[in-house]
């Protein structure tokens, strides 16, 4: 089942909720980075239901003295 637009947008404000039932019981899997792009596939708990997290990246720090 496609996420709507309403429950992007309410979980993209909060991500500690899951976007089907509003359950904080969610959990992530290892973070996958491909080609540029970064992706985490994650499941809820309560509902059983599963997305991907998709990461872009938005700046670089260096540690390096």
């Amino acid at each position: 089942m496609a996420l709507t637009k309403e429950q992007i947008e309410r979980y993209m404000k909060n991500p500690n909720l899951c976007p089907f039932c509003q359950s904080t019981q969610i959990a992530g899997e290892q973070l996958e980075v491909n080609d540029g792009s970064a992706f985490q596939p994650v499941s809820c708990l309560s509902c059983g239901k599963d997305w991907e997290d998709n990461y872009t990246l938005t700046s670089v720090t260096s540690n390096v003295e």
